[in-house]
């Protein structure tokens, strides 16, 4: 990417921060000084190191209540921290790789973290950053370069209305795909459980880097726009719009703009369940290629959650998708899509399980794909201080206007798995230390729909991590 082009990107980053800053004071002076019937703002409460040294979160988890039919995937639920502070950090980090060759090379991260929030009466802002480079041992397989993640989130809550903008970010020298196999490396911010809680974004609103034969450096982004209208103590209604991109830094991939809009109706059951209906229209596009796709979707939905023990989602229904450019002899065609997330709390531990069937970007390779993903992991206890995690990545990804029970096509399919595990503990106060190994595998089948002789390419990269990161005890905000 040229010198340009991160002006632009480091600018449009530091916009938006300041933006969110200060868009939140103003609004929120102004609700303090012309309402009178304002909460009050919670008492401050100094952090103590305690906070820190806990291998759980401080304070008792309060009930999730990102609506069913939003972008964001639900939680177990979020820590009431009742202050505003900002936490800065440092990490050092390698990647020992053998990257499909015989000899093994070295990234070495050298990361600046900030983790912040500042809460208001009726709003909140919350930031986690992390920002760096790193230096290869072998600079012609792996060059060296810059490493940055975001997380981002702006909420206004009013009497019925709640408004958020949020924003996931990343500049990575591979793929998002099992990047960092589990420890702080893949992770925005500080680390520990004093961090703002940020849920990520589900299903499709963030770009598909799930094929491995796309190669390089990428930046990937997502903005969302959401808002949530209570229409009756059951009932409300959730609009959201988001923008996202995927863009490469080396020739021979394939980038593309994702634009996303969504109208959803969530109702309360009871305290643990909820249903929801929700359409969505995606469009898709390709900077130098002539295609465009539309992709309209209408998913019914459900939800059980009962704070800090189980978060569970599911949501699916018909897709219909358009091709600006016809694919063989298809204009349009009809499909399903669907997503679940599971996240379960078990003793000193938790389980967490996603699915995603549906159209994506592409990943760097296609126009458009049909895309399976499935993420695990398990997180447990092993000591009073150390702990351990296995998890694992499966992706399928085809051309969207592949037909698989048509053999004569020769788009080809792209398949991606990474499992892997590693241990963590915290040493002292204020470092804390974790270690991984992942496999990642890709295989391309060159003919989508092949029974017999198939020909098929398989590659195999191994990756050891290890992360030590440092962060002071948190600073108060006034």
């Amino acid at each position: 990417m040229n010198h340009l082009n991160m002006t632009r990107y480091a600018g449009l980053l530091a916009l938006t921060l300041a933006l969110g800053v200060l868009g939140v004071r103003a609004q929120d002076q102004s609700e303090d000084s012309t309402r009178n019937d304002a909460k009050p703002k919670p008492a401050a409460r100094g952090v103590s190191q305690s906070d820190i040294d806990q291998q759980e979160p401080p304070d008792p988890l309060q009930p999730d209540n990102t609506p069913l039919t939003g972008a964001q995937e639900p939680t177990l639920g979020t820590t009431e921290l009742r202050h505003s502070f900002w936490v800065p950090g440092v990490q050092v980090a390698t990647t020992i790789q053998s990257p499909g060759y015989k000899s093994w090379l070295a990234d070495n991260y050298l990361i600046g973290s900030l983790s912040l929030l500042k809460a208001w009466s009726r709003s909140s802002f919350a930031v986690n950053y992390s920002g760096g480079g790193h230096i290869s041992t072998d600079t012609q397989r792996q060059p060296s370069g810059a490493y940055q993640e975001l997380a981002l989130s702006q909420t206004f809550e009013m009497k019925r209305l709640t408004l958020q903008f949020l924003d996931m970010y990343s500049y990575l020298p591979q793929s998002q795909f099992g990047f960092g196999g589990g420890t702080p490396l893949g992770d925005p911010g500080a680390g520990g459980y004093v961090v703002p809680t940020i849920p990520g974004l589900g299903g499709n609103y963030v770009p598909n880097q799930s094929i491995y034969a796309s190669l390089g450096p990428r930046i990937s982004n997502a903005a969302v726009i959401q808002s949530t209208y209570v229409l009756s103590p059951r009932g409300s209604l959730t609009a959201s719009g988001s923008y996202g991109i995927l863009h490469f830094t080396d020739p021979g991939n394939i980038d593309n703009y994702t634009t996303i809009g969504s109208l959803g109706y969530n109702y309360i059951l009871n305290h643990e369940d909820t249903v929801g209906v929700v359409y969505r229209f995606s469009s898709y596009h390709y900077p130098g290629q002539p295609q465009a796709i539309g992709d309209q979707s209408f998913d019914i939905a459900y939800s059980k959650r009962i704070t800090g023990r189980l978060a569970l989602s599911v949501s699916g229904g018909p897709d219909w998708t358009t091709f600006r450019v016809p694919v063989g002899k298809q204009k349009s065609k009809l499909s399903a899509n669907a997503n679940v997330g599971v996240n379960y709390a078990i003793e000193n531990g938790g389980l967490m399980l996603n699915y995603f069937h549906g159209i994506s970007g592409g990943g760097g390779l296609f126009t458009g794909s049909t895309t399976d993903t499935v993420t695990a992991g398990l997180k447990h206890g092993i000591t009073r201080v150390w702990s351990g995690q296995i998890n694992m990545g499966y992706a399928r990804n085809r051309s969207v206007g592949a037909n698989p029970s048509i053999v004569t096509t020769t788009s080809p399919n792209y398949t991606s798995w990474y499992a892997g595990g590693g241990v963590g503990r915290p040493i002292g106060r204020n470092f804390n230390f974790a270690a991984s190994y992942t496999a990642n595998i890709g295989t391309t089948t060159a003919q989508a729909g092949c029974k017999t002789n198939c020909a098929t390419t398989t590659q195999t990269y191994n990756y050891i991590t290890l992360s030590l990161q440092w962060h002071p005890r948190p600073m108060t905000l006034p």
